[in-house]
Order: C-alpha cells, then structure tokens, then sequence
C-alpha cells in the first residue's frame, strides 16, 4: 500500500501494523495519507487517494466534503488522546487554584536576581542561599492558594475527554455537572445533567470539551458568560468555540476569573496577561496519545485495505462483511435505490453471483460490500461500467482472500 505520511510519523509505526506499506510522495498515486495536523484544504489530493487517517480526533485540516464526493474514506483516531488532554487539563486546574505559574515564575526570577546580584554587585554568593529563602518566606502569603476538593465543575461535552475528566474530577471531591444532549445520562454516574446552556448553575470552573460544527462555533459568547460569577473557563477543545470579545468583557465584568486556554489568543495574551494562561496545543503532544492515534487508524486502515471494513470514519457509515474468502467488491455511491437495482441487474448481466452483501448509509453516503464468487476476465469491464455512473464515487476490488 502506497501512502504519504505527513506531521513526522513515524514510518516504522506505520509498517508495524501495515507490512505491505511503502511511504511515497503525493506525486507517486498514493493509497492513503496519515497525518496529524497538516492542512489538506488546499492541497490537490491524488485521485489514487482511497482513504486518509487523521492520528487524533478532529479533521477540520481535511476536506471532508470534497472526499466523500471523490469516495474518500476519512478515519479518525477518537478518544486516543483522551487521557492526554484530561490529564493536561486537570494540571491547569491545580495551576489555577494552587497558582503554580505565578509562584515558579516569582522563585526562578528571585534566584536569578540573587545571582545577578552575585555578579554585578559584588555580594558574599554564600549569603544567597540565605537571602533567597528570606525573601521566599516573605512573600509565599502572596500565593496561597485553595484546594480543588469541593469545588465545583461545569463539563461542556462528555465524549471521551469530557467523560474522563468528570470521573477524575469525582475522584478528586468535585462537583460535577454536565452538559450533552447526545448523550445517555445512565452512562455517568455522579455528574448532574445540565439541561440548557441558557441555565448554567454556580460553578468555579467551566470546562469545554465539544466538536467545533456549525452549532457550537461561538457557543462561548456574552449570553453563556452573562451567568457566570468569577468561574475559571478552560478551553482545550478548538478555538473557535469561543468569542473572544465576550471573554474580554467577562474578564474585565468579572464573571471569569481566568481563562485557560490550550489556543493562543493575541489579543487577550496581551491585553489579560495576569488573567489568561496559553499552552501551545499541548492537548495531545504526549507520547502515548500519539502512539495510540497512529496506532488506531492504522489499524482501521489496515482492516479497510484488506477487507473493506469501515470503522471510525467520520464521512462514510461504519461497514464490515465477515470473513473473507472470496474476491470483494467495495462500491461508494450517494445513496439512490436505482444504483442498487441497477447493480443486481448488472451482476446478472455478467452471471456473477454476490455470496453475501451488506450495504450501509450515513447521510447521503452510502457504502456497500459483496463478495464475488469466481468472477473471470470480465470483472474489470463491468467495474469500469460501475465506475462510470454518476452516484458512484468509487469502486474497488480486492482479489485476494483474507
């Protein structure tokens, strides 16, 4: 299998669970492409391309209209990098509340005052040791935080993160509240469901975790932020979820105490240096997510090349057809009743017989796999008449059994 690898991953993960994997350029017809975080919106995609792997969760860097036109599959590596970010995330809340930015950053200055001191003033350097922890005891009130065990948590979105960081949170003596409506409330014990975003109740933090769709671009905005009193909102989710207007405003209003955020904003760096802490996508830079990610779409990739299989895809329907022991047909189309008739007829025709099929819809895509008993010479002239129909985006066959 041909693919390009992009955003440095690694070639020998890659052929780890792919061993017919050999790394080309987008020039040399690649199969796939497996990526991170390189922008694909304005590259030309190969029309070889069958399938793309994003090694984390969100794919607003892929074109995913135009690939499920051209029958692209788009896979996704969801909750890989779960733990990483809710681990990040409860790191920033004990940084706020504990406030261990402000009092490393205070320690290391007075260390390098001391020692500057030592350099340029001539003072006695075993008298700094001295110095330092006199003027440490001295100002240590001026950082004395509070504890995170019975505060309370409002957590936007309970997907993988979301629902990870709500169990951490409980275990820490939280309260925690949550806010999804596509989620079931059995599945989380010990979280109060919030019902509206037009309702919040009194929380000490806020905490966003919810895909970036048309929706929620801006969900964060003066109305959300009108009900909070002094919370502390972080968002390590995607950056547009918030207005940064209406975050200036509650910053100065008081309705935030602090905004933490995993995507740098200029303006409010500059202007609320001492009420806004910036990581720089730190989310999923971890070791472990990303060796899961790659890990995951690779073995999605795998099972797709081999069998067709479809899991995780985030534009074409989850689809398998187990086992394998004959020739496979793959057929992407936009979903039409007559391409389905048209294709029995059209098996008919050649005197193929489909051993067993199953065919699957996720909006207007529509996704279908059969396998072929004994198909001869033909089968390529009657792929080429499938490939030719409007609705069909794509047709492939693979030939050898599993």
């Amino acid at each position: 299998m041909r693919a390009v690898l992009l955003d440095n991953i690694s070639p020998d993960r890659v052929s780890m669970g792919l061993p017919s994997f050999r790394q080309v350029s987008m020039e040399e017809y690649p199969e796939a492409i497996f990526l991170r975080s390189t922008d694909l919106k304005n590259i030309d995609l190969p029309k070889s391309l069958l399938a793309i792997g994003r090694a984390g969760a969100g794919v607003d860097n892929i074109p995913v209209d135009f690939c499920s036109q051209r029958g692209i599959v788009v896979f996704n590596a969801p909750g890989a990098n779960a733990n990483s970010v809710k681990e990040l995330v409860l790191g920033m809340m004990l940084n706020a509340v504990r406030n261990i930015s402000p009092s490393t950053n205070f320690s290391s200055g007075l260390v390098r005052e001391h020692l500057k001191n030592v350099a340029c003033r001539g003072v006695d350097p075993r008298l700094v040791p001295g110095l330092i922890k006199k003027d440490i005891e001295k100002m240590k009130k001026e950082f004395k935080g509070e504890e995170i065990a019975g505060k309370s948590v409002l957590i936007i979105g309970l997907g993988a993160i979301g629902s990870s960081l709500a169990k951490s949170c409980i275990a820490l003596g939280m309260s925690v509240y949550g806010f999804d409506p596509y989620a079931l409330s059995e599945k989380f014990a010990g979280i109060t469901k919030v019902g509206s975003l037009d309702n919040l109740p009194k929380c000490d933090f806020v905490s966003i975790h919810a895909a970036s769709t048309d929706e929620t671009k801006g969900m964060v905005n003066d109305k959300f932020l009108d009900q909070l009193d002094g919370a502390i909102l972080l968002n390590f989710s995607r950056g547009d979820l918030i207005d940064a207007k209406a975050v200036a405003k509650a910053l100065v209003d008081g309705h935030l105490r602090l905004y933490i955020s995993d995507f740098v904003n200029m303006e409010l760096s500059r202007d609320f240096p001492q009420k806004t802490i910036f990581t720089p996508h730190l989310g999923a830079s971890t070791k472990e997510a990303e060796e899961r990610s790659v890990k995951m779409v690779v073995g999605q990739m795998y099972a797709f090349m081999e069998t067709g299989r479809i899991q995780n895809s985030v534009n074409f329907p989850n689809c398998e057809l187990l086992p394998r022991t004959h020739c496979r047909l793959v057929i992407s189309r936009f979903d039409n009743s007559e391409e389905m008739a048209w294709l029995s007829a059209l098996l008919m025709e050649y005197g193929y017989n489909a051993l067993q099929t199953v065919s699957k819809s996720r909006g207007r895509v529509s996704y279908s796999i059969m396998d072929i008993k004994n198909p001869d010479e033909r089968i390529q002239d009657m792929i080429e008449r499938l490939a030719a129909r409007n609705q069909i985006t794509r047709v492939r066959l693979i030939q050898t059994p599993a």
